[in-house]
């Protein structure tokens, strides 16, 4: 958690969405003001998303492995995050898509793939997607621990589910860089 952050009144008062100053430019990534747009010209593709989505998992992935926090306590983000990325990342292949029903967007890839190349997704693709699907229906597993959350109706997640996660890592690597790798 964030102890050392000093938070001023300023900060407390001044909004955080604001227009983008004069003085935006910086020589290099790594030189100030730390700083992002969106919207505008900070708008972003489905798949550009999609890659932050996954390097943000693989960050805390890192994390994790380097020992500089403990993998109890992001357990659910990752989960979400390699979740949200591979389904951006299915979105941007198809050049479309909405909600967030994997199994839905399963099938339409595999018709997209199939109209556009002839050729059918391999099966390891849609069994993983299925996977993932099957654990998070909706995207709120990961984000609510319920597999379903609406105004009718709560399905708790349910079960244990062990998680290796050098293994996690592998697959959603593999998975993300077929998806990535496709043109959209």
């Amino acid at each position: 958690m964030a102890k050392d952050v000093f938070v001023s009144d300023d900060d407390l008062r001044r909004p955080i969405f604001t227009d983008p100053p004069g003085d935006i430019g910086r020589e290099d990534a790594w030189g100030g003001p730390y700083a992002f747009l969106i919207g505008g010209m900070g708008d972003s593709s489905r798949k550009e998303i999609a890659r932050e989505y996954f390097n943000a998992a693989e960050q805390l992935v890192q994390d994790i492995f380097d020992q500089r926090v403990e993998d109890y306590t992001v357990s659910m983000p990752i989960l979400f995050l390699y979740r949200h990325a591979i389904e951006l990342a299915v979105k941007g292949a198809m050049k479309g898509g909405d909600g967030h029903d994997l199994n839905a967007l399963a099938e339409g890839f595999q018709s997209h793939i199939k109209a556009s190349f002839g050729e059918d997704v391999p099966d390891w693709i849609i069994d993983r997607l299925r996977e993932v699907a099957e654990i998070d229906p909706r995207s709120t597993s990961f984000r609510y621990a319920v597999k379903i959350r609406s105004k009718k109706e709560v399905v708790p997640l349910g079960g244990e589910h062990f998680i290796d996660l050098p293994h996690l890592r592998r697959s959603m690597t593999a998975l993300f860089r077929v998806l990535d790798g496709l043109p959209g």
